[in-house]
């Protein structure tokens, strides 16, 4: 535990940042998972908005999380960079680049499961919808 702690903090302020988007997206995620799975039950006909809602949301933060990494990986390499301008030692500069390293390799570890979950969740909500909200037909002759 105490080794994940320490990795988790060398990531530096980008981290903390990274942990909201993660909890709030797999939180979601959840949610998302156990009402359109439950749907046949709590959904009622043509409720559309119920079964859709929160999707947007889910892709908003799977595309957030590697552009979070992204930024932690050009804060890591200023500090990687600054230290290199300063005559720093070995041990300042990697950490420069382990901070580049972490925030990249959590951001892509949030979003690449959040892009699957995301899919699976978009398909149930289009296959109730098609289901739950059957097109109209319509009748063609005389009134």
């Amino acid at each position: 535990m105490e080794r994940a702690l320490s990795w988790f903090v060398d990531g530096g302020l980008i981290m903390v940042a990274l942990l909201f988007v993660g909890l709030l997206l797999y939180g979601r995620i959840i949610e998302r998972t156990m009402v359109l799975w439950g749907a046949h039950q709590h959904i009622r006909s043509r409720d559309s908005q119920e079964i859709i809602r929160g999707l947007t949301m889910i892709r908003a933060l799977v595309a957030t999380a590697p552009l979070l990494g992204l930024l932690g990986t050009v804060s890591g390499m200023i500090l990687t960079f600054q230290g290199i301008e300063i005559g720093g030692n070995a041990e300042e500069i990697s950490h420069g680049i382990g901070e580049a390293l972490r925030t990249t390799q959590y951001g892509l570890a949030i979003a690449a499961p959040g892009l699957i979950f995301e899919r699976a969740l978009s398909r149930r909500s289009e296959y109730l919808s098609h289901h739950l909200n059957p097109p109209l037909e319509v009748h063609h002759g005389s009134l």
